[in-house]
């Protein structure tokens, strides 16, 4: 047994305050009955609803979302749109943030979620989680620049970065595979190597897939397999 507010503030929908003041503009629900007092402990099998929505009662949240062009990988930014504007009102948790980040062109793969512990795990250096992305060139690749690539190339302002894996699948398509999360890496790796990245979109992340399903805008929450496989990488 657990307490309506509890839950509440517990699922990141309202503080204990604003739970109290749900329930006396009548937008809370138990078994169908209205909630007069959010102090009432109800059971795991109890249906408690805000605004008609079921409360989902996990304290912990993942989204993936294929992010759009244009948006910023932020909680707020007066200066453009944010990634969080995408989510319905209903599916935003208290303390959601992006994990990692994918500059205001790049599409493709990006995790939400108010997990701070796993977020730090899978963007930690020494975890070296993977990420691939798909990108198209200006102009024609040239193989030349694959061992260094593999190796590790010098970037501007004379960063080595870590060795990255280069897959051509056109002459100027391919995918590439990172472990670092530095600012405009992909970009910076292909401007050493002589060319300019115009389409770039992550793929994975390390156990995730984009969803081949999900329209660039849409999200939906991972499975319980998706979030195993993240947790995995933070045992390990």
């Amino acid at each position: 047994m657990e307490r309506i507010d509890k839950i509440l503030s517990g699922a990141g929908l309202l503080s204990r305050k604003e739970a109290k003041e749900a329930a006396k503009k009548g937008r809370l629900t138990v078994n169908g009955v209205n909630v007069k007092s959010t102090d009432a402990k109800i059971s795991e099998t109890d249906i408690l609803m805000l605004d008609g929505i079921e409360v989902n009662r996990q304290k912990l949240f993942y989204i993936m979302m294929n992010k759009p062009a244009g948006y910023i990988c932020s909680t707020d930014d007066p200066s453009a749109a944010t990634v969080m504007s995408l989510i319905s009102e209903s599916d935003l948790r208290r303390g959601m943030f992006p994990v990692g980040r994918l500059d205001k062109y790049t599409v493709g793969l990006l995790l939400i979620s108010n997990d701070g512990v796993l977020a730090h795990e899978l963007l930690a250096p020494k975890k070296h989680v993977t990420k691939r992305y798909f990108f198209r060139l200006e102009a024609p690749y040239d193989n030349r620049y694959t061992d260094l690539i593999e190796k590790g190339i010098t970037l501007d302002g004379g960063v080595t970065a870590k060795p990255a894996f280069v897959s051509m699948i056109s002459d100027t398509e391919g995918y590439i595979s990172v472990t670092e999360g530095m600012f405009h890496l992909v970009k910076r790796i292909f401007e050493a190597a002589h060319n300019r990245v115009i389409y770039l979109k992550r793929t994975e992340f390390g156990p995730l897939k984009l969803d081949d399903n999900l329209a660039e805008g849409e999200y939906r929450f991972l499975t319980e397999e998706e979030i195993l496989a993240l947790k995995f990488v933070h045992m390990n």
